[in-house]
């Protein structure tokens, strides 16, 4: 099966980002002869990946890349590098289902060493493996509550002068004043304030002593 993967060639002036661009505008039918050797490299390295008992961790592919395809240890990391970036780049994908994909594929880890467990030590390790897919699920880290929306959002407020931009009805002021002034057990100054308050008087942010008499002992 190794002897698959002895025809890898890989030009040196192709990069992953040339391949995403040819793929989305280009034409496989009349594709230059360096994007198919480059894409076919990407692939046989990523099937080297699958194969993990013959090419079980990145150094055994770069070292089978350098020894038998002779290709230099940088070139050989870079396409190791460009092929996870091409193959396994997907924003779309959420953190929490690749913790659950690794988490499934540790359950499935765990019931082929139950069937072939011998004794305690191999159930002791069993049980780490299930501590790990625990964890990948994040079961051991409390529950997160959502706030709920809008919570943060910049409160609406409104600054008006008129009644009706909040629903009130707009009375004449004139009026207002002279159903004041019709108030005959009010004095000058009571009055003065109420039609302060009713618009029909100019306002006054600091009133003086004296000028309120509901501040009056």
């Amino acid at each position: 099966m190794v002897e698959l993967y002895k025809n890898i060639k890989v030009p040196a002036h192709i990069t992953v980002d040339d391949i995403h661009d040819f793929v989305e505008t280009g034409n496989f039918e009349n594709a230059p002869a360096d994007i198919v050797d480059y894409l076919d490299a990407l692939e046989k390295v990523r099937a080297m990946k699958l194969r993990y008992r013959q090419f079980a961790t990145k150094n055994h592919i770069i070292n089978h890349l350098v020894k038998v395809n002779n290709l230099d240890p940088h070139i050989a990391n870079k396409i190791y590098c460009d092929t996870i970036e091409y193959f396994y780049m997907e924003s779309s994908i959420s953190k929490q289902a690749y913790r659950n994909m690794y988490a499934d594929e540790q359950d499935q880890d765990i019931a082929i060493a139950r069937l072939a467990s011998e004794g305690i030590d191999d159930l002791e390790k069993i049980s780490k493996m299930r501590e790990k897919a625990f964890k990948f699920r994040q079961l051991d880290q409390p529950d997160i509550e959502d706030f709920p929306e809008g919570l943060f959002d910049r409160p609406f407020k409104l600054y008006t002068q008129n009644p009706e931009d909040v629903g009130m009805v707009k009375y004449d002021r004139r009026e207002i004043a002279a159903a004041i002034d019709g108030y005959k057990e009010l004095t000058e100054m009571e009055k003065d304030v109420l039609k302060r308050e009713a618009g029909r008087l100019p306002f006054k942010l600091f009133i003086e002593p004296g000028e309120d008499p509901r501040h009056e002992e």
